[in-house]
């Protein structure tokens, strides 16, 4: 039997493979004797080295076998030659670099593979040494631990087998590859080292996304730690942030990593050091205490990865979280103070999700609804609520998360006393953080009492409207810069308006005589220096189309429609001013009529003899050369007559005779009369006489007064006038109207018409429309007058018969 040994320097995986071949030569020896010339060869079969002698040429003495016994060594050489070769082909088929160093560390193999890393052709690479071969491929060296005495570590490597290396290698077109390298001794039977055995794996690809995590690690904000606890507590990475979270450079940690365990608050330590006793995947908000003495709060995260050597090991992430969790303190806060908040509001709050759910709600919620925020929480509106009510609600409660917003609207609830409320419901949606509806906020108020001061307060209010619009006096508000904000009906009226729209927005000084409006400015500033009410006071206002009129106003400081207002009061005295001086001219006639009825006849005797006489002294013939001057005594001593009639007149209470006759009839009857006065002045008579019912009437007295106004109409005008007697009927009066075409009288002489005495004429005695007037009163009637640049037009007004 041969003796399976390697030759000196081969080993199954660090030398070429040596082929034996097919058919052995036998030379020509003498009979029974046999040489054999075989190459070397060698083998390793499970992992266990064979040893087989090299046959070779020389002397043959100690070589010459029998026939039987060669063949049969040759038949064992040629199997383990086939299973070689099989193990030669599975490292050829390996995806992964192989190459085999024999013992002096020259490259005796390289599997197919190789090329695919580094390009290089296997004839060009075998042969070279160790140190040859990095250097032609650039490999740096690699973080492997170096054996110093390799067969005395042996124990170690059978415990660990291989020892990884990640290195670059430059191929043979000059780009550079990361690869990962393993490698292992191969030993004997009696575990000498006889070569060694290195494998590559081709990790660029990885080795770039390697840098990539690596890169994104170090840039992070978040500190990223792995730590081992086999042999001993140690930190494998820690990223950059350390320094900024911790205020550790990872190299402090590296060196001393019980630093980040005296960093942890003494409060917190006991969570930390059970995961350093017994690993377990961690999530936990702690405090760090940072290098330069600040606190912070942190959130670990963390699992347990096995290492290579299958101990435990420990990967996590620690984030900053210092402001999100005084974010959420004062959030917490911020809720807190809220729920008091609210609490202190006294109406019923509440709050649900988007499904309906109650999430709280205030104390007086709970007082007055009766139930707690126990009873609340958590539960639909159908687990507090009959079920016609929750429908009610649910559906007003869907409409609202369909249109979102705000939603207002009156309902009846039954409070925690049994009774029925009247209640008015303030809602509105809330959103999350993603602007989608959350939830909806609703506020609950009682307005059952103030509904019954509604409608005691709205009947006030239209009792108070009745008597301001029913009121005959102007009753108004203007705002303290004048403006006028609103007015009854009969303030309208009273300033010929067809309605409040023409007055509504004026200023108040629109309407004030200018005669006035120093004192009007005057008395409207004490009241807003003073706050009181003014005293009633006397002034002129202006109608719409400026006409003037009399009224006694008084004005009163409020609030108007939130703001400072004035409220006006003013009645129209202009028909009792009007009365007033009627009846003061008319004390006056009066009084002169009762003068000249006193002394009238004393007067009128001494006349009547005087008279008498000068007509006696007419008839005398050596008087003849005075009669001229005797008869204007005499038209003198009539005229004198006349006027004491006149004034006698002026009493109120002369007697009349009165009878039922008609107006038109004393006008015609005077009209041949007028004419003729028409005539001799070279103007126009105009009548307008319309059917008008019949009056008591003295025709004597109405005579005298239409005589009386046609005259100073006559007066009145210069050639060519017209002057018009008109007759109609006007609501419950009949009107006798005489208009002239002259130039009109100023106001200070409409102010004094009817006073005795008082004329404009040079020959006038100012008894005249004295008389007139008194003529009028007898009767009842009154006396208008306007006047204009056109013409002036007195109307006597007589009421209608009872």
């Amino acid at each position: 039997m041969l003796r399976k040994v390697y030759p000196k320097g081969a080993c199954p995986f660090l030398c070429p493979w040596q082929r034996i071949e097919k058919k052995t030569k036998f030379d020509s020896f003498p009979e029974g004797k046999y040489v054999v010339n075989v190459k070397n060869y060698a083998m390793q079969t499970n992992n266990q080295n064979i040893k087989i002698n090299t046959f070779g040429g020389g002397n043959m003495e100690d070589k010459e076998k029998s026939r039987d016994q060669l063949l049969a060594e040759i038949s064992e050489l040629r199997e383990e030659v086939q299973e070689l070769k099989f193990y030669k082909a599975v490292l050829d088929q390996l995806p992964v670099c192989t190459i085999l160093y024999d013992a002096s560390e020259t490259v005796i193999y390289r599997n197919r593979a190789s090329k695919a890393i580094d390009g290089y052709e296997h004839q060009e690479l075998v042969g070279l040494s160790r140190d040859e071969y990095l250097k032609q491929l650039h490999i740096k060296p690699g973080k492997a631990i170096k054996m110093k005495d390799p067969q005395k570590d042996i124990s170690y490597f059978k415990k660990s087998i291989y020892e990884m290396n990640e290195t670059t290698l430059r191929t043979k077109n000059g780009t550079l590859r990361d690869v990962l390298l393993v490698g292992d001794f191969i030993y004997d039977e009696e575990e000498n080292i006889l070569g060694a055995c290195g494998c590559a794996v081709d990790i660029t690809e990885h080795a770039l996304k390697d840098k990539m995590y690596r890169l994104l690690a170090e840039n992070a904000q978040d500190l990223i730690f792995r730590y081992r606890l086999v042999p001993s507590f140690q930190f494998e990475y820690v990223s950059p942030t350390s320094s900024v979270i911790a205020g550790h450079m990872p190299e402090e940690l590296y060196e001393n990593p019980y630093l980040a365990l005296l960093g942890v608050h003494q409060d917190d330590r006991p969570l930390i050091k059970a995961q350093l006793q017994s690993p377990q995947p961690l999530s936990a908000t702690i405090r760090l205490v940072h290098k330069d003495g600040t606190t912070k709060w942190v959130e670990v995260k963390s699992v347990v990865a096995n290492d290579r050597y299958g101990n435990p090991a420990v990967e996590g992430i620690i984030r900053d979280v210092t402001e999100r969790v005084q974010a959420e303190r004062e959030l917490k806060e911020n809720l807190r103070f809220l729920q008091k908040l609210i609490d202190t509001i006294p109406n019923p709050v509440y709050y649900k999700d988007n499904n309906g759910i109650f999430r709280g709600c205030n104390a007086a919620f709970e007082t007055d609804m009766g139930f707690t925020k126990e009873e609340t929480m958590g539960r639909s509106i159908y687990e507090l609520r009959t079920k016609d009510l929750a429908d009610i609600y649910t559906e007003k409660d869907s409409e609202l998360f369909r249109t979102t917003g705000k939603q207002v609207y009156e309902t009846v609830i039954p409070y925690a006393d049994g009774t029925m409320h009247d209640v008015v419901l303030y809602k509105g949606v809330f959103t999350d953080s993603n602007d989608g509806v959350a939830g909806l906020v609703g506020v609950i108020i009682d307005v059952t009492k103030s509904k019954e001061t509604q409608r005691a307060l709205s009947e006030s209010e239209d009792l108070y409207r009745r008597l301001v619009e029913l009121s005959p006096e102007l009753i108004g508000v203007h705002d303290f810069t004048g403006e006028i904000v609103f007015l009854n009906q009969a303030g309208v009226k009273l300033l010929n308006a067809k309605n409040e729209t023409e007055i509504i927005g004026k200023n108040i000084t629109q309407f004030i005589h200018p005669d006035y409006m120093q004192a009007v400015t005057e008395a409207m500033q004490k009241m807003h220096e003073t706050n009181e009410p003014l005293q009633w006071f006397e002034q002129k206002l202006l109608k719409l189309n400026g006409s003037p009129f009399e009224v006694e106003a008084t004005g009163v400081p409020l609030h108007f429609r939130g703001g400072p207002a004035v409220l006006v009061v003013a009645r129209d005295i202009t028909e009792r001013k009007q009365w007033e001086r009627e009846m003061s001219r008319l004390e006056r006639l009066n009084l002169i009529g009762q003068m000249a009825a006193g002394i009238g006849h004393e007067v009128r005797n001494p006349m009547t003899t005087v008279r008498g006489f000068l007509q006696m002294f007419q008839a005398k013939n050596d008087l003849m050369p005075y009669k001229s001057h005797l008869n204007l005594m005499i038209e003198e001593l009539d005229r004198a007559n006349s006027i004491i009639g006149q004034f006698l007149s002026l009493a109120k209470d002369k007697p009349v005779d009165k009878k039922v006759q008609n107006l038109n009839s004393v006008v015609e009857a005077l009209s041949p009369m007028i004419q003729a006065n028409v005539f001799r002045y070279d103007m126009y008579l105009e009548l307008k006489l319309q059917e008008i019912p019949d009056l008591f009437l003295d025709e004597k007295e109405m005579r005298q007064l239409i005589l009386n106004l046609c005259r100073n109409g006559l007066e009145a005008m210069s050639p060519g006038g017209t002057l018009s007697i008109t007759t109609y009927t006007e609501g419950e009066e009949v009107v006798l109207s005489v208009a002239d075409e002259g130039k009109g009288m100023q106001p200070e002489v409409m102010e004094n018409l009817g006073t005795p005495f008082f004329t404009t004429k040079d020959d006038g005695t100012g008894l005249g429309l004295a008389v007139c007037y008194s003529i009028s009163a007898r009767h009842n009637a009154s006396i208008d007058a306007m006047s204009t640049s056109e013409g002036t037009t007195f109307s006597v007004r007589f009421k209608l018969m009872g």
